[in-house]
């Protein structure tokens, strides 16, 4: 019972700490972040999470347990702060968010049958597929052209 109010503490304390890391980083460092994200994201396959076993201290495995779990929530939630503070309609931003967690919230249930670390892979391509369709919207802007893809955001 008591484990649950930890986790929930860090991830809204890393969702405030990626806010205020926003106000400090410049629009061109999205690509880095949406990097680090994926990368975050395969972290369980490079080194699985059943290594956290291995780890003796209890102080140090809850620390790299929450580096892994957490790491794509602070990239995520940095990544969409960056974007979010130059929208026009932050309404139309705020949505597309919220139908995203909600479709990983659903997408996390297909780790009961497939295992954390082939989830991992479907979390980093539905990064990767949403960080380039959001990098491929900011060329498109930046050489003056609209498209459907601006429509979430007009």
């Amino acid at each position: 019972r008591g484990i649950w109010r930890y986790a929930i503490l860090i991830i809204l304390l890393l969702v405030l700490a990626a806010n205020a890391l926003a106000t400090k980083l410049h629009d061109r460092m999205l690509p880095l972040v949406l990097g680090a994200l994926v990368a975050s994201a395969l972290v369980p396959l490079v080194w699985p999470v059943g290594n956290l076993l291995r780890v003796e201290s209890g102080l140090a495995r809850f620390g790299l347990a929450a580096l892994v779990t957490f790491a794509p929530i602070f990239f995520a939630s940095l990544l969409f702060s960056l974007e979010f503070r130059g929208q026009a309609a932050s309404d139309r931003a705020f949505g597309w968010n919220m139908l995203g967690s909600t479709l990983g919230g659903l997408l996390e249930y297909v780790s009961l049958a497939t295992g954390y670390a082939a989830l991992a892979v479907v979390v980093a391509c539905c990064y990767a597929t949403a960080g380039a369709l959001l990098l491929w919207r900011r060329r498109r802007r930046a050489a003056g052209a609209k498209g459907p893809a601006d429509a979430c955001t007009a």
